[in-house]
């Protein structure tokens, strides 16, 4: 049926506005009980209004359209269309009646029905996690339908056969025709309802309702914490670009150690001077009393300047295990990569270039020892600058064309400043390191910059070696992210695979552990996620598949553009 009216027409007889043939006017009004605006579209183009009617008790899908051109100039005329009976059954709070429903039906719903299932559960989980789950309902059982749930304008409607199965799915969003993330949520949290054995929605209070909270500090903001540990941060950091604040120019003008503290004598050997006679040592409570730290300068006192300026860098090592055997050397003495099978011919230049970077094992293992202060060692970054290191070989061995390659090489040798997600990873790293060992009862071992001899051009720096006696073997690498997120399940990198959680195997930190064992020889790896609310621990082991690519792919993009590219700098 089809009838065009003008939208003042449809409006007054809304608000119940008379006309002239109010008799024709009280009798549609009777008929038409209930009327309710459930969907508002504009823009520029058009104007759509869906509603649902209550006609002689059937419900109706009633739609008004309208070309934005005509709105106003025209009149705006509407297209008024009855469709057939639409049936739709009444949502309320109660459980009793929603179908049991688990964290493996959820997976096993979600693999049989989406074409990206693993996206989906991913991105649905941590929905779920987030609380984006509001005003869940469910409605009774009904002969014209299945059991089912809704959620934030999410439909999704399960059958009551077993085990359970999805039966049809809707969603407000883009891609809301088939399950989407957001489906995936409201089955996580119905599973969640499931398993502890609700039998009605848990009540949402409201803020009067509660306690206030005003006094309570946010959980992600500052934190209390010693003075020792504060940082001085310029009014304009951007335009100054410093690692860790404003750094001391401090430095130490004698080469033997300092005095000991009780050989000075301060007060005894100034006593009688007034203060603006006495020298300032005077005026430092200098005392034999104070404990001494460790600094740069040597051993000062607790609380000076030059304790918490100047701090003696510690590497970070928990060896809960005495009776563990010395860490190997790496890389391993026994480990051979074999020669590479890109063939290339050498220029002059290049061909002299290929014999500095030339090392035995011997003078790998000396630079791994030297250079386990990382990012703090200067030889640490000269000896990565003209070497691929594995935090990029997912970037080189995915570059597709000559122009790419060239233009990625030239990037590789580009200056690079470190980042805040790169200052707080070493600022908390001895604190991770530390929480892993104890979780994990392993030992931890500094280590340097690993440089195989076979393959002088790849390079890379695990965040230590790893004792595990239960390992086989029991040696392996560690390498620690301390991303700036709550939890690793808001990492993108981390997915859902057969209910558990996995980094993603074509991610750049999969490719970066697969290349230190590349070049280590070692034969796992511990990859290890340190938030502020948890910890995520994966052993990785060696992928054959990946690590023959590495090698392959870094070869040639090595001798074909980053070694030009290198020489031209």
């Amino acid at each position: 049926m089809f009838f065009f009216c003008p939208l003042w027409e449809i409006h007054r007889l809304l608000c119940g506005k008379s006309s002239d043939n109010t008799a024709f006017e009280d009798s549609i009004r009777s008929e038409l009980k209930l009327l309710v605006t459930i969907d508002t579209i504009s823009s520029w183009l058009s104007v759509r209004i869906l509603i649902i009617i209550n006609f002689s008790n059937s419900l109706y899908a009633a739609e008004f359209r309208s070309n934005a051109s005509g709105f106003f100039s025209q009149g705006g005329f509407f297209r008024f269309t009855l469709t057939l009976p639409l049936a739709m059954p009444f949502f309320t709070r109660s459980l009793q009646d929603v179908p049991r429903l688990t964290v493996n039906d959820v997976h096993r719903i979600v693999q049989a029905t989406s074409k990206t299932p693993t996206a989906k559960k991913d991105k649905g989980f941590k929905l779920y996690v987030s609380s984006y789950i509001h005003n869940y309902e469910g409605h009774p059982p009904d002969p014209r339908f299945n059991r089912g749930v809704r959620g934030c304008n999410r439909h999704p409607r399960t059958s009551n056969s077993k085990p359970v199965a999805l039966e049809r799915c809707q969603c407000t969003c883009v891609a809301g025709t088939v399950l989407c993330c957001h489906v995936a949520a409201l089955l996580y949290q119905t599973a969640h309802y499931s398993q502890l054995g609700l039998t009605s929605v848990p009540p949402v209070f409201s803020c009067t309702e509660t306690e206030q909270k005003w006094h309570k500090p946010r959980t992600m903001g500052i934190k209390p914490g010693p003075v020792n540990d504060m940082v001085i941060i310029s009014a304009r950091p951007r335009e100054r670009r410093l690692a860790e604040g404003i750094r001391s120019n401090l430095y130490k003008g004698v080469s033997c150690p300092l005095p000991d503290i009780s050989t000075l004598k301060v007060q005894e050997a100034y006593h009688g001077l007034r203060s603006d006679e006495a020298p300032m040592i005077t005026a430092m409570a200098v005392s034999s009393d104070v404990p001494l730290v460790e600094s740069m300068f040597g051993p000062v006192q607790e609380g000076s300047v030059l304790s918490y300026q100047l701090p003696l860098r510690t590497v970070p090592s928990s060896c809960p295990h005495t009776d563990a055997p010395s860490p190997p050397q790496l890389p391993l003495s026994y480990y051979r990569l074999g020669p590479s099978t890109c063939p290339f011919v050498f220029s002059e230049h290049q061909h002299h270039h290929m014999a500095s970077l030339a090392i035995s094992l011997e003078t790998a293992h000396k630079i791994e020892k030297s250079t386990r202060e990382q990012s703090s060692c200067v030889e640490w970054h000269q000896l990565r600058r003209c070497r691929i290191t594995s935090t990029k070989f997912r970037e080189v061995c995915h570059t597709r064309g000559e122009s790419s390659a060239e233009n990625l090489a030239k990037r590789l040798l580009g200056s690079s400043h470190q980042t805040a997600d790169m200052r707080r990873g070493l600022a908390l790293e001895p604190i991770a390191v530390e929480e892993y060992c104890k979780v994990r009862e392993v030992n931890h071992y500094p280590c340097g910059f690993l440089i195989h001899p076979e393959a002088p051009w790849m390079g890379s720096t695990p965040d230590g070696i790893v004792y595990d006696p239960e390992g086989q073997p029991v040696f392996g690498l560690l390498e620690m992210k301390c991303p700036n997120v709550a939890s690793y399940v808001d990492c993108p990198y981390i997915m859902i695979k057969d209910g558990t959680h996995t980094l993603r195997r074509s991610h750049p930190y999969y490719w970066q552990v697969q290349g230190q064992m590349l070049v280590s020889g070692c034969d796992w790896c511990d990859f290890v996620i340190y938030t502020e609310d948890d910890m995520f621990i994966q052993r990785i082991p060696c992928d054959m598949e990946v690590m023959q690519t590495i090698k392959e792919k870094v070869d040639h993009f090595f001798f074909y553009f980053y070694l030009n590219a290198f020489l031209a700098n």
